[in-house]
């Protein structure tokens, strides 16, 4: 009887590429919900001496002025950036313990992506402040046109809203290959380049890997080997930043505040 054998030496099925990033499910916490765990309890905290004055309009077009300032958590010996999600209620002190944990409301997904991205154009209290801006748009309808620090100067709102907004967009973006149906042969590796330009190590989390076939990343070249128990299947990617359970805190009386 003769053995069997894959014919031309190829796989005789062909492997699905599907890279996916976060856009739903996304939670407002820095850290990865993984590896820590959101405390039931917070004080949150402004700077009564860094308040931002601006003007702007509801989305009736009626206008308003009104006051931030960048807002931390503070727990367990550590402050983390929260913005808030109910623009209407005050906070009446500078400290203010008491904010419980509650499940996130309904929100946009762009609300939720600000809030974890910001930080990677600055940490700076200029970019927090246009951050909570574009927030309070995508979840509240709210738009802010003119933003001055405590001294009175002017912050630059298209300059950093448009750095922002180009994380963002670049956090969506998917591989030139994505969706892609590539047959391998064995004992060779092929290499795929994504002519979108990204960085492939982003995409750090095997959501399934059906073929079983070996991968590496190298900039925007991924490399794909088969082994003895490669078969034809998915391998599917995505990004594990911004992966987690959405939270939220508030007291009562006060505004919702989400935890960065």
């Amino acid at each position: 009887m003769r053995r069997p054998r894959i014919k031309n030496s190829k796989l005789l099925a062909t492997l699905v590429l599907l890279f996916q990033t976060v856009n739903t499910g996304v939670t407002p916490l820095i850290a990865h919900a993984e590896e820590m765990e959101y405390p039931q309890e917070v004080t949150i905290e402004y700077d009564a001496n860094n308040i931002y004055s601006t003007s702007g309009s509801y989305n009736n077009g009626q206008s308003f002025n009104t006051h931030t300032a960048p807002i931390y958590a503070n727990y367990n010996g550590k402050k983390q950036p929260v913005f808030c999600i109910e623009p209407e209620v005050d906070i009446i002190d500078p400290i203010n313990p008491g904010y419980e944990k509650n499940p996130l409301p309904d929100m946009p997904d762009r609300a939720k992506l600000v809030s974890i991205l910001w930080k990677k154009v600055g940490q700076d209290p200029d970019t927090q402040a246009v951050a909570q801006k574009i927030i309070w748009q995508a979840a509240n309808g709210y738009t802010i046109h003119t933003m001055s620090r405590p001294d009175g100067s002017t912050v630059d709102i298209p300059s950093i809203e448009a750095k922002i907004n180009k994380v963002v967009q670049d956090y969506q973006k998917k591989p030139s290959f994505d969706g892609t149906t590539t047959k391998l042969n064995l004992g060779k590796s092929t290499v795929l380049t994504d002519t979108n330009q990204l960085n492939l190590s982003e995409f750090d989390k095997v959501v399934e890997n059906t073929a079983n076939i070996d991968y590496h990343v190298n900039g925007n070249q991924l490399t794909l080997s088969t082994n003895e128990q490669s078969k034809s299947g998915v391998l599917t990617l995505e990004k594990s930043e911004g992966k987690g359970t959405p939270v939220a805190y508030k007291k009562a009386g006060v505004q919702f505040r989400t935890c960065c």
